[in-house]
C-alpha cells in the first residue's frame, strides 16, 4: 500500500486540523454567529426557542451533507486530473 494512503487510513493525516489562511476569518465568523445566536435566543419565548433549535438541527444536517458532497466532488476531480496527467 502507498505510504500516503496508509497514513490517511490510520488517521495520521488530518486535513481538517491543518491551519490555513481562512482560520482567522472562520474564527471571527464563528464568534459573530455565537453572539447573534445568544442575542436571538434571549429574545425568544419557549416556542421560538424550540423552532430555533429545530432550525439549527436542520441546518447542521444540511451542512454535513453539503460538505460531504463537496469533498467527494473535489476528490473525484483531483483523481481525474491526476489520471489525465499520467496518461499524457
Amino acid at each position: 500500500m502507498k505510504p500516503t494512503l496508509s497514513e490517511l487510513y490510520r488517521g495520521e493525516i488530518k486535513p481538517k486540523s491543518e491551519k490555513n489562511e481562512n482560520d482567522e476569518k472562520a474564527r471571527l465568523l464563528s464568534n459573530n454567529i455565537d453572539k447573534y445566536y445568544t442575542i436571538l435566543w434571549n429574545k425568544l419565548d419557549d416556542d421560538g426557542k424550540q423552532i430555533l433549535c429545530k432550525l439549527q438541527d436542520y441546518f447542521s444536517e444540511y451542512t454535513l451533507i453539503n460538505n460531504e458532497d463537496a469533498f467527494a466532488k473535489g476528490f473525484s476531480l483531483a483523481v481525474k486530473m491526476i489520471t489525465e496527467a499520467i496518461s499524457e
